[in-house]
């Protein structure tokens, strides 16, 4: 920079400054577009094809509601609508497009108008940052926080928080009394010990994939940990109805467990408790001590609290 902020350009042959726009446009990793004021694509740059995954050509003349996702349009539509009249000059907003495969890209849109010489807008120019890695990055995180890594279904924080949404219908009288289930594998340490742990892993995996294909879309399937697995029925009734569904999986759970030649003595326990109580750890308490007693009864049995 000059002395007075000018910008000082090096010694040699002068670059022409539409040549240095021109390189600006083509190389910048950041998607650039001008579109007309009724949204339909004029030019792009490489960029901008990279992340949306069409060519120049097949996005010349192209509207850009076909490229965004359908729960973004209104709200994009909206705020162009505010920047045609003037009521702002541009415009920032996290934005969803589909990409030519299909799969959503997650961008950081900003749109500025371009005002022709009589004063009123002739074109829209638009920057689109392209966030996917990012925001992907933090539904992992999400689902991490709410995941067993081991068995990809539901952990405790997954299971008291629905667990709690359920409660709170039935407090309200919109739903019917939820129920918890918690499962013991009977004889899992001794496969762990005999088999190793790869074996013991697959019988946990085992587990879990069974107990999630046999409730409803409604109903949640955590682990607890170690080889304890936790059902929550989201609306169950009474206690005999939360019985008989914890004999059903039971029963279920030991075929599909003694279908592997390693697994011949694994059977299951099942603690159950249907609210009330009403909170969260007496209920949990309960199952937890049903499931002792079904232990104590001799295993491979549910016990009703």
């Amino acid at each position: 920079m000059g002395a007075e902020g000018s910008v000082v350009m090096p010694a040699g042959p002068p670059v022409p400054p539409d040549h240095l726009l021109r390189l600006a446009f083509e190389r910048t990793p950041v998607g650039l577009s001008f579109v007309t004021v009724d949204r339909q694509v004029l030019l792009t740059n490489p960029a901008l094809t990279a992340i949306l995954g069409y060519t120049a050509d097949e996005l010349f003349g192209m509207s850009i509601a076909e490229v965004t996702h359908p729960e973004d349009r209104h709200t994009h539509s909206v705020l162009h609508q505010e920047l045609l009249a003037g009521e702002r000059d541009w415009y920032e907003i996290d934005k969803r497009y589909i990409h030519r495969d299909g799969h959503t890209v997650w961008t950081v849109l900003h749109v500025a108008a371009i005002n022709g010489e009589d004063g009123r807008i002739s074109m829209l120019v638009s920057q689109i940052h392209d966030i996917s890695q990012r925001v992907e990055a933090h539904e992992l995180d999400r689902w991490r926080a709410m995941h067993d890594p081991l068995t990809g279904i539901g952990n405790r924080n997954l299971l008291i928080g629905n667990l709690r949404a359920h409660l709170d219908r039935y407090r309200a009288g919109t739903a019917a009394a939820p129920a918890v289930l918690i499962l013991d594998l009977d004889g899992f340490k001794a496969v762990n010990d005999r088999h190793g742990h790869m074996v013991g892993d697959e019988l946990l995996k085992l587990a879990a994939r069974h107990l999630s294909t046999n409730v409803s879309a409604d109903d949640t399937v955590g682990r607890l940990g170690g080889d304890e697995f936790m059902v929550v029925l989201s609306c169950c009734g009474d206690g005999a109805d939360a019985l008989t569904a914890a004999h059903r999986l039971r029963r279920g759970l030991c075929t599909a467990l003694r279908a592997h030649p390693s697994l011949q003595r694994v059977s299951v326990s099942v603690g159950v408790a249907v609210a009330p109580p009403m909170s969260i750890p007496d209920l949990m308490g309960s199952a937890d001590s049903a499931l002792y007693r079904a232990k104590a009864a001799g295993k491979n049995t549910a016990v009703l609290a």
